[in-house]
């Protein structure tokens, strides 16, 4: 497809790993969108992953699982050792998906936002006192959760199973997305710094002048502090995603 027929019919520039943006690349090029995917974040097992002591995991009431690396890396560890009267909760839609396919097991997620503050306004977390709680992560992040639920009266451990990388990048496709005006899709705060890491001085005042379409009002605030001029806020969902790519890429 010719680069002006890229620009004419729309374009966007997907940052997260490949293999998570195949249902998402599939909306698009039914879309007749051209699709530029450019990983900016690697994500890898820890090795080994840093687990709490056993009596904690099988004490634990509660089980967070911060996102569907943390579904994919985590269960397999958490289940042998989960009590059966545990509940277990995600922070979003399609890590719940993920989480009811491998454990068969009903998967709690808030469905107005996919953040740990929405997570936390559901029925049930008022009155925590005592309880174990185990949040499946990568190593690092928000300290949030854990410091809320912790004034709250619990007992929280963290399950660090993946960390996140910075790939090799191939600036080629970064500079075909940058001739087509591709709309840069922005799903998590270390993708736009290793995105700002590997484009250099010269490509980032380009960028800046880029349309950034983002899926929280955290990343949002921080592509400000960036100097990006243009910011798209979306929902965490292929759908939503798609729909507001719609309006904003012709």
């Amino acid at each position: 497809m010719a680069e002006h027929q890229h620009k004419k019919e729309g374009s966007i520039l997907l940052t997260r790993p490949i293999h998570q943006n195949r249902a998402l690349v599939e909306l698009f090029e039914k879309e007749k969108a051209f699709v530029y995917e450019l990983p900016t974040i690697d994500i890898r097992p820890l090795t080994p992953p840093q687990v709490p002591n056993t009596p904690f995991l099988t004490q634990s009431s509660r089980f967070i699982f911060i996102s569907s690396n943390a579904v994919k890396y985590g269960w397999p560890i958490v289940q042998p050792h989960i009590n059966p009267h545990a509940t277990l909760y995600t922070i979003g839609q399609a890590s719940a998906k993920e989480l009811m396919a491998l454990s068969h097991k009903p998967v709690n997620y808030p469905h107005n936002n996919s953040d740990s503050e929405t997570l936390l306004n559901l029925p049930g977390w008022q009155k925590i006192k005592g309880e174990r709680i185990t949040i499946c992560r990568g190593v690092g992040g928000r300290e949030w959760l854990k410091q809320e639920l912790e004034q709250r009266g619990a007992h929280v451990e963290y399950l660090e199973c993946y960390i996140r990388a910075l790939p090799e990048v191939n600036l080629a496709i970064l500079d075909n997305a940058i001739i087509s005006q591709a709309v840069i899709l922005i799903m998590s705060k270390e993708s736009l710094t290793n995105l700002w890491q590997v484009a250099g001085i010269e490509k980032i005042d380009v960028l800046k002048k880029m349309k950034f379409l983002v899926c929280h009002e955290r990343i949002k605030d921080y592509a400000k502090s960036l100097g990006i001029e243009t910011i798209y806020l979306t929902d965490n969902n292929n759908q939503a995603i798609l729909d507001t790519w719609r309006t904003i890429a012709h």
